[in-house]
């Protein structure tokens, strides 16, 4: 072998090379990547091509030469076959008509080259014996003869190929695959300069050998290395979906609930939770059973039922409550969330589960204590309302006798015995005023109409009427400022304002009390206010005195029973507000109470 043939013989070696790692990178990677296959075959004509260029550089006579000049031909046309359905593999293309058309037609050529003699394929009559000047001084004698009309043909076609893989590389970077249009793009200009080269030398324009092996090892070592990277970023994500895998199947298997899927009636997926749940040691021993044994049967059809009926999208989630058995039969109750997802082969169901079993347990206990509370406190407002109906009746016994005993003998008594009468009476009264404010304390737990939007200065105009008398009395001085609407039980709130108002009215200690009720706006919360000029409160009663029965004054008669605080405090606790006293002693108190919900002030009456 001359020296001049060692760079086709190395081109051989490489490409050969180069085509066998691929193969083995396709079967290593079980057939999965097409392109792996293509290039390899393509590198493997490309190394036949380098062999009968080899062969050429190295005849002596224009018969030897134009046989391996045939081999020429003919791998060039399998060239053409084998790049480009590399070109449709690596880049992914959907259409395949350019394929599927030139690559049964260039190895059918391939064919009729190796096997036509005639002056169609070469003109053997018409020598093309060139001498091309190499580096260095040397030179080499090309022994061939001119190409006949059907190889001028599958020259164009070849050139084609390489056209066609230049523009549909183009279309792939444009729509942002760069990485394999780039390595495409460059195969294809390497092509270029090795085709020019190729024609120049066939025309004598340009004398120099070596161009064209050099621009076939150029894209093999190019595409190769394409390749490998795609290989590597292959086996990274493969890595990384491997992780991924490995964090889902650890989350699947430590998550506190129990995860399913069910398909054709059968459980074809669960988490070790799931199989806790039914009393199976290992989720392999419930998977692949059926669905239906997982259900108690008195809720059997019934949710297999709901459960084969999914949305009209598909996409409804959906949940279900029901008894579930475990593997000994043993009831459970069951809380599932399950939707409709697609497989391969059909449709599923995927959902989790949780045993609420302890939870029903507890509700069917609260609603049990609910039930015997409901019963109890039932009870003791009967007993309340009785007990307070037979306490008045002797009391209003022992007011008419004390008070006829008094009248009948008054002037047989003398003044320590008639004090003695008003004691007694006034006890007795204060005795019946007692138990009826602790009737109407009992009654304030429940609704004594429907909560409706009213205005305030409205009640507060009535029930200031209502206590014209008292305020009379005692020459107090009411004042009231803008109020707005609120949103209530208008009865309990009357009540509610005739309490604090008179409290304000008989605790005052002054000659004339002076009575005020304002409304603030605090964070779209109503502050009603009701403020008084009295004595004030020291601030170590200011939460003592919303107590039952506590009075600051409880050695003065006629102040009350100790009750009406409390009252009030239950009224705003089920309006969801707050109340309370800001007071210093000889400085007057202001009751405050919000109200939520209260609607801003509007329209006023």
């Amino acid at each position: 072998m001359s020296t001049y043939s060692i760079p086709s013989f190395v081109m051989v070696v490489v490409t050969f090379y180069v085509g066998l790692y691929h193969l083995y990178i396709y079967f290593r990677r079980h057939f999965s990547h097409r392109e792996d296959l293509t290039f390899s075959l393509c590198c493997f004509t490309m190394s036949l091509y380098g062999v009968f260029c080899v062969g050429m550089y190295n005849a002596h006579t224009l018969e030897t030469g134009v046989a391996f000049q045939r081999g020429q031909v003919a791998t060039l046309t399998l060239i053409g076959a084998t790049f480009i359905c590399f070109v449709v593999d690596y880049l992914n293309i959907r259409n395949k008509l350019m394929r599927n058309i030139l690559t049964p037609f260039f190895i059918i050529s391939a064919l009729i080259v190796f096997l036509n003699k005639s002056h169609f394929i070469l003109k053997l009559d018409i020598p093309s014996i060139k001498h091309v000047l190499l580096p260095f001084g040397k030179s080499v004698v090309y022994y061939e003869v001119a190409p006949g009309f059907f190889v001028d043909i599958l020259s164009f076609l070849g050139v084609t190929v390489f056209v066609y893989a230049f523009f549909v590389s183009i279309q792939k970077w444009q729509s942002g695959e760069k990485s394999k249009a780039k390595a495409m793009i460059g195969a294809t200009c390497i092509f270029c300069v090795g085709l020019l080269n190729d024609v120049s030398v066939h025309f004598g324009f340009y004398n120099s050998l070596y161009v064209i092996e050099y621009g076939y090892m150029g894209i093999v070592l190019l595409m190769a290395t394409s390749l490998s990277n795609e290989v590597v970023e292959s086996a990274i994500r493969k890595e990384a979906l491997e992780e991924s895998e490995k964090k889902y199947r650890e989350l699947v298997d430590n998550s506190l609930v129990g995860i399913f899927i069910v398909k054709h009636d059968h459980v074809q997926f669960c988490n070790q939770r799931f199989a806790e749940i039914f009393g199976y040691e290992t989720a392999e021993q419930a998977r692949e059973k059926l669905w239906g044994d997982f259900i108690a049967e008195k809720d059997r059809e019934a949710v297999l039922e709901e459960m084969s009926l999914p949305g009209p999208d598909g996409k409804e989630q959906k949940q279900l409550e029901f008894q579930g058995q475990d593997k000994c039969g043993s009831i459970i109750d069951i809380q599932s969330f399950f939707g409709y997802i697609v497989q391969k082969n059909g449709p599923a169901i995927q959902g989790t589960l949780i045993d609420i079993t302890a939870r029903k347990g507890a509700e069917r206990r609260l609603k049990q204590t609910a039930d015997e509370l409901k019963r109890y406190t039932l009870e003791l407002e009967q007993f309340v309302t009785v007990t307070t109906h037979h306490l008045q009746e002797p009391l209003r016994s022992i007011s008419s006798y004390v008070q006829l005993l008094a009248k009948r003998y008054q002037n047989d008594l003398d003044d320590k015995a008639g004090e003695f009468i008003r004691y007694a009476v006034d006890g007795v009264e204060r005795m019946y005023q007692l138990i009826n404010d602790f009737l109407i304390y009992t009654r304030v737990g429940k609704p004594w109409q429907a909560k409706r939007r009213f205005s305030m200065i409205t009640l507060v105009k009535r029930v200031v009427g209502q206590l014209s008398s008292v305020i009379q009395k005692n020459q107090a001085e009411i004042s009231v400022t803008e109020l707005p609407y609120v949103f209530g039980e208008e009865t309990k709130l009357e009540l509610l304002l005739k309490n604090l108002i008179i409290n304000s009215i008989i605790h005052n200690g002054s000659d004339r009390p002076v009575v005020r009720i304002f409304a603030e706006n605090d964070n779209g919360l109503w502050k009603i206010g009701v403020q008084d000029n009295g004595q004030g409160i020291a601030p170590e009663y200011h939460r003592l005195i919303f107590g039952m029965f506590q009075k600051l004054d409880k050695g003065t008669p006629g102040t009350g029973t100790g009750i009406g605080l409390s009252i009030c405090k239950k009224i705003i606790e089920q309006h969801d507000g707050q109340i309370w006293v800001e007071s210093e002693e000889g400085k007057g108190a202001t009751f405050f109470f919000t109200l939520l919900d209260a609607v801003p002030l509007a329209e006023q009456e």
